[in-house]
């Protein structure tokens, strides 16, 4: 399906990232298996993973070259796309798959934290698709080309106490749609992917408020709802000529797929073309309901979640009472 295409893979030494790279491995990609081997936090570095997941490659009759760039800074992350285009010729595949995620609540939040977050989640993004686009420019418009930026449902959809994590996975989805418009001229299609798997980071990120992480996802040797080969699958046909859609924001959960829309504007209010008085607005807007239904999908599947809860909006009621 991929032969003779050249895929970059961030974050490819585990979990879902690793599905990626084996996957388009096995399709005929040639791929650049990025990986810092930092922890699910961010802290650390460790350059085994990434070569173990190129060694595997290899075994396996692929074509791999491991790299252990760390993405958080922007002009190690535009190295990277050179690098890859000097080691394979050309690129044709970017997999936006670095990430972490660490439980933070404001009033308890450091710069670092914040800066360490968003800089690989989101600012890695921008800096190696900017790359890659100029790689491109230079190139000309060719069909088959694809970018995946690893979203989530966080970020549609956002919940504490991992709410810096949802804050970038938000302009992820932003950045997906922007892109999409940008690159189209380019032959480019540009999609976001939402996973729930089993992975060090799903573990890392529930530890001390949800430590019950074998009851919430369950291994079954029959079907595995939470193998990270499920997310893989469909971001191979994200990448693939078989692909209809850019732009969009899709999630999954085995072999649940959803396709998001964005924020539509359900509810309107209009005072007839004359300004409002503050009493009008007030009023008008009293009559739409304070909440707001937001897809979610998780361990337990998809679902349509009020959104602010019922307790959010009992707290604000109750402070200082």
């Amino acid at each position: 399906m991929l032969e003779g295409k050249v895929a970059l893979v961030t974050g490819a030494g585990r979990g879902v990232g690793r599905a990626h790279a084996m996957m388009l491995a096995e399709a005929g990609a040639q791929v650049m298996v990025n990986d810092y081997g930092g922890s699910a936090w961010g802290e650390g570095n460790d350059e085994e993973p990434a070569r173990a997941v190129a060694r595997e490659i290899a075994a396996a009759g692929g074509t791999a070259e491991a790299d252990t760039t760390d993405v958080s800074g922007w002009a190690d992350s535009q190295q990277l796309i050179a690098r890859t285009v000097e080691r394979f010729g050309t690129l044709d595949i970017l997999v936006n798959n670095a990430g972490i995620s660490r439980p933070t609540l404001f009033g308890e939040l450091s710069e670092d934290v914040w800066d360490r977050i968003i800089d690989i989640n989101a600012k890695s993004m921008a800096a190696l698709i900017d790359a890659a686009t100029r790689h491109w420019r230079q190139q000309g418009p060719r069909p088959g080309r694809a970018v995946v930026c690893t979203a989530s449902c966080s970020g549609s959809n956002p919940h504490i106490p991992l709410g810096i994590y949802g804050v970038s996975k938000a302009a992820v989805l932003a950045m997906a749609q922007v892109t999409a418009q940008e690159l189209a001229s380019l032959g480019v299609r540009v999609n976001a992917l939402g996973p729930t798997a089993r992975t060090r980071m799903v573990t890392a990120a529930m530890h001390g408020y949800r430590d019950n992480i074998d009851e919430i996802m369950p291994f079954d040797p029959d079907y595995d709802l939470f193998d990270p080969d499920h997310i893989a699958r469909v971001m191979l046909y994200l990448v693939s000529p078989q692909c209809a859609f850019t732009g969009r924001f899709l999630a999954v959960r085995a072999d649940d797929v959803y396709l998001f829309d964005s924020w539509t504007g359900a509810h309107h209010a209009s005072n007839g073309g004359k300004a409002w008085t503050q009493d009008a607005l007030a009023a008008a807007l009293a009559a739409l309901p304070p909440h707001q239904l937001a897809r979610t999908v998780g361990p337990m599947g998809g679902h349509d979640a009020p959104f602010p809860g019922e307790r959010v909006l009992e707290q604000l009621q109750g402070a200082g009472s």
